[in-house]
């Protein structure tokens, strides 16, 4: 699985097909959910008015679950 994030883009991608993703809050609550059924994704997390912030993504596939904390700085956005 690899994850980048730049300008309020998350890309995900991975070599199995992601049955999920799930972008957490620090306080574990479910901020974004998607199932693309895919290999790659771009989400733009542009109209989500996301505070600074850690975030926490988990992505599903059928080999497990992955996950990943990004950070949002809004100070550079």
């Amino acid at each position: 699985i690899k994850y980048y994030y730049q300008n309020q883009e998350l890309t995900v991608s991975s070599q199995n097909t992601i049955t999920a993703i799930l972008i957490y809050d620090l306080n574990g609550k479910v901020f974004y959910a998607i199932e693309p059924k895919k290999n790659n994704l771009t989400i733009s997390l542009i109209d989500f008015n996301m505070a600074s912030s850690v975030y926490i993504v988990k992505v599903q596939t059928q080999q497990g679950n992955f996950y990943k904390k990004f950070f949002v700085d809004k100070r550079f956005n």
